[in-house]
């Protein structure tokens, strides 16, 4: 347990300790079970949410097959979750690299730059174990929408309606302490291993970050509006 805490606590360290070839094996591992157990742990939430969302509706057998089918598309999503997580993260690492090489000019390979997106996703497997017990505290009586599912609180707090508001809400509630630890970890491991500024290296883990608010914004109004075309 000691590397994950240095790495979660200490990544100056972990990271000069690790040299240009930082593992990543292990911490693929981790991160898969945890992501793996997380999911099915909280298929029950999940599925009252479907229930609760779709309850209004006058045949209460679409609700039931709404659920039904939510399960087996969790079930589906919890078998490919290893390999969701390398095409996700080789796709990251891809725009790091690229954006590491251009902007700094470092020679540092794609190798360590995937390690270090791996490494940096064990906040990431924290907040998947937080999000489970706070759930599991709560109840599923307090599982009132979807967003109920999301319980690390964000800057999303300063929203007085958020299921009216939802790209806000998708944007804000992005910003939060482990998105904030994440960025931490990511840019001082690229500072590390790829020998760039503190400067450098912060500006290009916030610009993925902000690429990824961007893009979960965009297909939260692509949905919405592919809904609103469907039900007029």
């Amino acid at each position: 347990m000691h590397p994950i805490v240095q790495l979660l606590f200490h990544p100056t360290q972990f990271f000069r300790e690790a040299g240009e070839r930082p593992g990543w094996m292990a911490p693929f591992i981790i991160i898969c079970a945890v992501s793996m157990a997380s999911a099915w742990l909280s298929i029950p939430f999940t599925e009252r949410a479907v229930m609760l969302t779709l309850g209004r509706t006058p045949d209460s057998s679409t609700a039931a097959q709404a659920v039904a089918a939510t399960r087996e598309m969790r079930m589906i999503g919890i078998a490919l979750v290893p390999v969701e997580r390398i095409v996700r993260w080789g796709i990251v690492s891809l725009l790091l690299f690229a954006a590491v090489r251009g902007l700094s000019g470092s020679a540092v390979p794609f190798r360590t730059v995937f390690a270090v997106v791996i490494c940096a996703q064990m906040v990431f497997a924290v907040m998947s174990i937080m999000t489970l017990l706070l759930l599991h505290l709560r109840g599923l009586e307090q599982i009132r929408s979807s967003m109920d599912l999301q319980t690390v609180p964000g800057l999303d707090l300063l929203l007085p309606e958020r299921d009216r508001h939802r790209v806000w809400y998708t944007v804000l509630s992005a910003v939060n302490p482990f998105t904030v630890w994440y960025t931490m970890v990511l840019a001082t491991g690229l500072c590390v291993t790829a020998s760039i500024t503190n400067r450098q290296a912060y500006g290009i883990a916030i610009g993925l970050w902000v690429t990824g608010v961007a893009f979960e914004a965009s297909m939260v109004i692509i949905t919405q509006r592919l809904l609103a075309g469907t039900i007029g």
